[in-house]
């Protein structure tokens, strides 16, 4: 194993969260981009770096102008094929590429530490003539280990190496200490009596159908205008979802009332469209002179919390 900071400038990183202490997390070197940890332990050196089929991805042409690289981008796909010379062919091709993406996941993980940075150095895989991430990071890299020093390219940093034959370490001295958790199970979850069933956090107006006399809420019933009266062979929910599409639309102004059949998507004649914005005009002006509405939206999101803690969630 090789330990090093590498870095001469001492630690100019921020100090770890309390959330971070006395934690250990395992990811793998993608899902760690962007994070960083005081001890890090990069693992997996021995996996193969080697292109796959079926495979799909964005190429570029060029850098040039980055205002227009999405002009000169491309979604390539390269299929799996029966034929394995056919996809020997492809995937000959493609080594290149994944050879570069492995460099760049290799910087990834071993820029996430931000105080001790352990490595795997397998030894066994000097003389091989497969290519993984452990022959990236010797032989493209330059980065080799020499008594308590690892260097890499010109630059030398001292580390602390440990041998191992493939025993399992010595258990720490405290362990029988420790708190013994069960092999299986949710071991976070101590056990207790089940608590009374309390109110949903989230409520929607669905589901209070059935509810009892004391919790429903009265219903004012307004009238405005006159009634509107359509002969259209659709009715329910259809006809519903008709007016209120025609409403949207007149709501954000009246000029587009010519534009409801469209909208709707419904054959409405000139004097339906016309009694459909009379309507609306009349609801508007309702809102106005009897609520003080100063604008009028035909959906608008609510929620609201109640005395005993629950959430009511729906649509005006």
């Amino acid at each position: 194993m090789c330990q090093s900071a590498f870095s001469e400038g001492g630690n100019l990183r921020p100090d770890p969260e309390v959330a971070d202490e006395q934690a250990v997390e395992l990811v793998s070197w993608h899902r760690s981009k962007g994070r960083e940890w005081p001890v890090v332990f990069v693992c997996g050196w021995d996996s193969d770096v080697k292109p796959r089929l079926p495979e799909v991805g964005v190429e570029y042409e060029k850098f040039d102008d980055l205002d227009d690289v999405l002009d000169d981008a491309r979604i390539s796909f390269k299929p799996a094929f029966a034929a394995k010379e056919t996809n020997e062919r492809f995937l000959n091709q493609m080594q290149g590429d994944a050879v570069l993406s492995a460099k760049r996941l290799i910087y990834v993980a071993m820029t996430r530490a931000r105080e001790r940075l352990v490595l795997e150095w397998h030894s066994h895989l000097s003389n091989s003539k497969r290519t993984t991430y452990y022959s990236l990071l010797t032989d493209e890299m330059g980065v080799e280990i020499d008594g308590a020093e690892i260097k890499i390219a010109d630059d030398v940093f001292p580390c602390l190496m440990t041998g191992n034959d493939g025993t399992a370490p010595d258990l720490p001295d405290h362990v029988d200490e420790a708190e013994k958790l069960p092999a299986i199970g949710r071991r976070a979850i101590k056990p207790m009596a089940l608590p009374a069933p309390g109110p949903e956090i989230y409520t929607t107006p669905s589901s209070s159908a059935g509810v009892n006399a004391e919790t429903s809420i009265s219903i004012d019933t307004y009238e405005y205008g006159e009634p509107l009266v359509l002969d259209l062979e659709i009715s329910g929910a259809a006809y519903g979802t008709m007016l209120h599409r025609c409403f949207e639309v007149l709501c954000a102004s009246e000029s587009f009332a010519p534009s409801l059949p469209a909208a709707s998507q419904y054959d409405l004649s000139p004097d339906q469209v016309d009694a459909i914005a009379k309507s609306n005009r009349d609801l508007v002006s309702w809102l106005e002179n009897s609520k003080g509405a100063t604008s009028v939206s035909a959906e608008v999101p609510y929620s609201a919390q109640q005395a005993d803690g629950t959430v009511s969630m729906g649509t005006l």
